[in-house]
C-alpha cells in the first residue's frame, strides 16, 4: 500500500457522488475501507490513514473538501463543485450546449470496452476525467491521446 492507487481515486469519487445522492448526503472516511477489501471490522489504523492519504489528494486536487479528521483516521467527506464536475461532466458547460457530454460518453464507452483489468481501466477514466474538469486543453489532449493509444493496441488497428 505504498503509493496513491488512481483506480481507488476514481473509486472513492464515485462512491461520494453516489452517497451525496442518497440522504443524509454526508459521506464518511470510514465508507471507503471497503474499496480496499477490509471491513471496518478487519481495518487498522494503517488501512485508515491509507484511504485518508487519497482523499486528501482528491481534496488537494480540488474535487473534495475534507472536516477534520480525528485520532482514529475518520473525517467527513463532500463533493466541491470540481468534485461534481468531475462525476458530472456536462456541469463544466452548465447553460450552454456542449459536445462535451457526448464526447466524455463515447470515450467512457470505448474504456469499458477494453480488456484490461478493472484498476487500469479505472485510472483512464480518472485520467480522462480529471482533465475534463479541470477543463485544462493539456490535460484533455494528453488523456484522449492515451485512451486512443490503449484502444488502438487493444483493437490491433
Amino acid at each position: 500500500m505504498a503509493g496513491l492507487d488512481k483506480s481507488l481515486l476514481y473509486k472513492i469519487m464515485k462512491r461520494v457522488g453516489e452517497i451525496e445522492s442518497d440522504p443524509p448526503n454526508l459521506a464518511r472516511s470510514v465508507d471507503f475501507l471497503d474499496l480496499t477489501g477490509k471491513t471496518l471490522e478487519q481495518a487498522e489504523l494503517k488501512d485508515m490513514l491509507y484511504i485518508d492519504r487519497h482523499l486528501v489528494f482528491l481534496e488537494q486536487c480540488g474535487f473534495l473538501s475534507l472536516g477534520t479528521s480525528t485520532l482514529d483516521g475518520r473525517r467527513g467527506v463532500r463533493l466541491t463543485h470540481l468534485g461534481h464536475m468531475f462525476l458530472q461532466p456536462e456541469l463544466s458547460n452548465f447553460g450552454n450546449e456542449s459536445l462535451l457530454p457526448d464526447i466524455i460518453r463515447e470515450l467512457e464507452q470505448r474504456i469499458q470496452t477494453l480488456t484490461y483489468p478493472e484498476e487500469e481501466k479505472n485510472g483512464l477514466l480518472y485520467k480522462m476525467r480529471e482533465a475534463f474538469a479541470k477543463q485544462r486543453g493539456e490535460l484533455i489532449v494528453k488523456a484522449v491521446i492515451e485512451i486512443a493509444s490503449q484502444i488502438v493496441k487493444a483493437h490491433g488497428l
